[in-house]
């Protein structure tokens, strides 16, 4: 039996496309722009109205049929969704519009363009912590939001200024083991940086946790800042057998992945910083040697600072061990002004340091 016609006056299909043309950062000038608005209206509603539902609802094209209430009704509360963002200041739009899913259809994660796009996003929310409050909550529970703002930006000295607030929020949305133990370990730095024991000891605990008792894969950067936290939290009874643990971990890393950041020795690096803090001069030495002769050098991370920053942690370990004119070889060719933000001034403490340690021996 045909589908009778719906009674929505026409009026008030009017007054809704203008509602919602009102919302959008676009024109509903041709066709296709109902394939952007339809994924617009399923990220703010979570609520599907495909392409083709929208280009009759707009007529470009012909229909013998009025809009159907269900469609009236996920298009009011689109304009309900929108209206709240209007709390939003502009430049707080300006960074969730830019998370929305629609900019990362074609955009891969290893594109250095948009990594570049995503930097100065970063920047700009440490430069205006009022956007950063306002943002901060939508931004973690955003999946785009969390991987390519809190997962690429524990900025080190804004942790200890606000930052840290939103990796509470991020953990409170996250699941995977490999995000939860993120979370955790950047919540545990932080304190850390601030010398807040109790924190450091329950997030420790719960890193344990999770590390022991969830199922799934973990990035080495991850896995390397679980062991940053094992290794400061480790007593006298404990450390062998951590450290016995980081070895047989490290052996399982390949020395030549790919994408997603794995290029780097990244578990090496958080390990070694652990090391240096803990004073640990043979296992320090043990883990930069490996770092620095078995993964190839990849031009991303050299121009972060990131191996230079090994090579400080070598010349120290280095030192240690009495081999002065080898550290000092080494130390005399690291540039600090490559240090990546997010860590600059942290590890151009530990530079100087070293620095004290090689010119005093």
């Amino acid at each position: 039996m045909p589908r009778k016609a719906n009674c929505v006056d026409p009026g008030i299909r009017e007054a809704l496309k203008k509602q919602v043309e009102s919302c959008l950062t676009f024109q509903m000038k041709y066709s296709k722009d109902c394939v952007r608005l339809s994924s617009v209206i399923f990220d703010k509603t979570k609520q599907s109205l495909s392409s083709n539902t929208l280009r009759r609802f707009w007529g470009f094209e012909k229909s013998s049929f009025s809009a159907s209430y269900a469609t009236v009704e996920i298009l009011h509360r689109f304009v309900q969704c929108c209206e709240a963002n209007k709390l939003y200041s502009d430049q707080a739009l300006f960074v969730l519009d830019f998370f929305e899913p629609l900019h990362f259809q074609e955009i891969g994660a290893d594109d250095k363009t948009f990594q570049a796009s995503c930097r100065k996003i970063a920047l700009f929310l440490k430069s205006n912590p009022l956007v950063f409050q306002e943002v901060m909550i939508p931004l973690a529970q955003s999946a785009l939001g969390r991987k390519y703002f809190y997962e690429l930006f524990p900025d080190y000295s804004w942790l200890n200024h606000g930052l840290d607030l939103g990796y509470y929020h991020y953990l409170s949305h996250s699941v995977s083991k490999n995000d939860l133990l993120f979370g955790h370990a950047i919540l545990f730095f932080s304190a850390y940086l601030k010398n807040d024991s109790l924190v450091m000891e329950e997030k420790y605990l719960a890193i344990q946790t999770i590390w022991n008792t969830h199922k799934g894969e973990v990035h080495p950067f991850v896995a390397g800042r679980v062991y940053f936290t094992f290794i400061l939290m480790s007593d006298k009874d404990n450390l062998a057998s951590i450290l016995d643990a980081a070895r047989d971990y490290q052996k399982k890393l390949p020395r030549h992945s790919v994408g997603e950041f794995k290029e780097f020795p990244g578990f090496h690096y958080f390990v070694a910083d652990a090391l240096y803090q803990k004073g640990l001069i043979k296992d320090l030495f043990f883990f930069t040697s490996i770092a620095l002769n078995e993964f190839l050098v990849f031009q991303e991370f050299e121009w972060k600072g990131y191996y230079d920053q090994m090579k400080v942690f070598h010349a120290f370990a280095l030192s240690g061990l009495k081999k002065k004119r080898e550290a000092l070889n080494i130390f005399q060719k690291v540039k600090t002004s490559d240090y990546y933000f997010i860590s600059r001034e942290y590890y151009l403490n530990i530079y100087h340091q070293v620095k004290l340690r090689l010119m005093g021996d």
